[in-house]
């Protein structure tokens, strides 16, 4: 089990409330599982270790491969928080306030967490549960990929970052016309909260509508009739291929349209095609944003 000091922001371990500082201070953040969309509505606004009910303690992380290894650690139901323990002096701390008891040991009052165990039970039950860490303020996403029985009973968790959110270029609000700017805008809000939390049909079937959502505003800012907007995307795709020379425009759109019935079972079956995973959700944001650099709205 570990002990967080709020004060110092320290941290202790041991197996019982007797235990030792951890140096260096490794990082620890709160956690939630999500094994249901329902689990989305449990992620904490902000991330304040007080009052978490999972914390993930990191043993290593590859920037290059986006890939973390750590902990997982639970505040036990009924527990109070924080707990006592009686901790050796912290090697981070020349002198250590406080009294010593007979042992030479001091009195901490600790936020407590136990280890987390029945992981790899959880993710064969359930695949592809997700852990967020941090706060819906400012979170990460990241799937569970493998999970190690260490010593002691301890699970060590391998980690790959879901990282669709901030594929999406920034705006150019001067290039969008009034009329169409807040379409848009609900229309992209929508993907880049989906990228983070909805299925791969989901984010496709966003990105479709988005994607729909920009040609048409746009084609009607080039000069294109009224009606435009009322188009489905197959229709706007037909239309930029006989109209202009946008070879690259009309490829990354029809790309999305394509990708679209493959979150339809009924579409999937009559053609014959695979169901959609995460890595077509991230072609389909790829596919968005190109379209949005190459009519001009993004910086």
């Amino acid at each position: 089990m570990i002990g967080i000091d709020r004060n110092t922001g320290l941290v202790y371990e041991g197996t019982s409330i007797y235990g030792h500082g951890v140096w260096p201070t490794p990082v620890i953040a709160p956690a939630q599982m999500i094994e249901s969309p329902a689990d989305w509505d449990r992620v904490p606004g902000h991330a304040d270790i007080g009052s978490a009910r999972l914390v993930f303690r990191e043993n290593s992380y590859d920037p290059a491969s986006r890939v973390r290894r750590g902990r997982l650690y639970s505040w036990q139901d009924g527990q109070a928080q924080p707990q006592n323990w009686c901790v050796q002096r912290h090697p981070a701390l020349f002198e250590d306030p406080g009294h010593r008891n007979h042992e030479g040991r001091f009195s901490k009052s600790l936020l407590t967490y136990h280890p987390v165990s029945g992981l790899a039970a959880r993710i064969r039950k359930t695949p592809g549960v997700m852990i967020v860490m941090g706060g819906f303020d400012a979170m990460t996403v990241w799937y569970i990929v493998s999970v190690e029985l260490i010593a002691l009973g301890a699970e060590l968790i391998t980690l790959r970052s879901r990282s669709n959110l901030g594929v999406l270029p920034e705006l150019d609000r001067s290039a969008i016309p009034n009329r169409g700017a807040n379409t848009v805008d609900e229309a992209l809000g929508k993907v880049a909260d989906a990228a983070f939390r909805g299925a791969a049909a989901s984010v496709i079937d966003l990105c479709r509508d988005a994607v729909q959502v920009v040609i048409s505003h746009w084609l009607l800012q080039q000069g294109a009739p009224e009606p435009v907007l009322n188009k489905d995307l197959g229709a706007l795709v037909k239309d930029l291929k006989d109209g202009m020379n946008r070879q690259a425009l009309v490829d990354a759109a029809d790309l999305v349209r394509i990708l679209h019935p493959r979150g339809k079972s009924n579409e999937r079956n009559r053609l014959g095609l695979r169901p959609p995973n995460d890595q077509d959700g991230e072609l389909a944001i790829q596919a968005l944003g190109f379209i949005l650099r190459e009519v001009g709205w993004a910086r």
